[in-house]
């Protein structure tokens, strides 16, 4: 059975991604808190550093470890997204 996408779904984010990307950073108990605020990998990438910091913290990422590994991984991301960017064009 084919997946239904939701309205506001862009095709390169699905709900599961940041349920995934919060897996692998062994930060699981965030899930309820990213799927209440209705937060993709989409959203989230483009935050800036300032924005990413203060939004974690008002929807509840109290520890400042948990934010610091969301941060360093989306800092990551951004990186090897420009890299890839940058090589394409060439």
């Amino acid at each position: 059975m084919e997946r239904i996408k939701k309205v506001n779904e862009s095709p390169e984010t699905t709900p599961n991604e940041i349920e995934s990307f919060l897996r692998d950073l062994n930060l699981t108990e965030l899930i309820g808190i990213f799927q209440r605020e209705q937060l993709t990998m989409e959203d989230i990438l483009k935050m800036d550093n300032n924005e990413l910091n203060s939004m974690l913290k008002s929807i509840g990422v109290e520890k400042f470890k948990q934010r610091k590994a969301i941060v360093q991984v989306i800092l990551c991301q951004r990186h090897s997204n420009y890299t890839a960017n940058v090589y394409r064009d060439l």
